[in-house]
């Protein structure tokens, strides 16, 4: 038995494509939006204060 590993130790995440960030107009809203696939979305490091509407 063979294994070839190339950059062991590099981790990358794999979120899905990148659409774009939230702008935090108020509540502090933010996030980084990624199309995971046609009927998926993924919001990484979402935050919203909760005391908005």
């Amino acid at each position: 038995m063979t294994a070839v590993v190339r950059n062991a130790g590099v981790l990358e995440d794999n979120y899905g494509r990148y659409i774009g960030s939230f702008k935090g107009y108020a509540h502090g809203v933010r996030g980084t939006v990624y199309a995971v696939d046609e009927n998926t979305l993924f919001i990484r490091e979402f935050f919203y204060d909760g005391i908005g509407p």
